[in-house]
C-alpha cells in the first residue's frame, strides 16, 4: 500500500470508529436508562429465544445496576484513580489505599473479608 492508501485507510478507520462509538453511546443512553428497551433489544437480536417473568427481572436488574454504577461508581472511581496519579510517592499512594481499605471494612468487615481484603494494614504487622 502507498502512503496515500494507508492515510487513506486509517482515516476511513478512525471515521468508522467514530460512527461506532456515537451509535453506542446512543445505544446505552436508551437501552440502560429504560429496562423494556433492553428486552425489545434482546427480544430483536434473538427472536426465537423464549422470555421469562425472571429474565425480564434480570433486565430491570441489569439496566438499573449499570445506571447506577454509571451515576455513582463511576465518578468515584475516576477521582480515586486521578488521585492516585497525582501521588508523587510510594508512602502517599499507600495512604490513600490505606484509607479506601479502612473504609471497606468499617462499612462491611464480611464483604471485605469475602472479598479478600486484608483486615490488616502493613503497619499493623509486627515488624521483622
Amino acid at each position: 500500500m502507498r502512503v496515500g492508501a494507508v492515510e487513506r485507510q486509517a482515516a476511513i478507520q478512525t471515521r468508522e470508529d467514530a460512527r461506532r462509538i456515537e451509535r453506542l453511546h446512543r445505544l446505552k443512553a436508551a437501552l440502560y436508562s429504560d429496562p423494556s428497551l433492553l428486552v425489545v433489544d434482546f427480544l430483536d437480536r434473538n427472536p426465537n429465544l423464549q422470555i421469562t417473568a425472571q429474565d425480564i427481572d434480570r433486565f430491570r436488574k441489569l439496566a438499573h445496576d449499570l445506571r447506577h454504577q454509571e451515576q455513582w461508581w463511576w465518578p468515584v472511581m475516576s477521582a480515586w484513580s486521578d488521585l492516585a496519579l497525582q501521588t508523587n510517592s510510594p508512602e502517599a499512594a499507600l495512604h490513600v489505599m490505606e484509607a479506601l481499605r479502612r473504609a471497606i471494612l468499617g462499612l462491611n468487615r464480611e464483604l471485605a473479608v469475602r472479598k479478600g481484603v486484608s483486615v490488616t494494614s502493613e503497619s499493623d504487622a509486627p515488624s521483622r
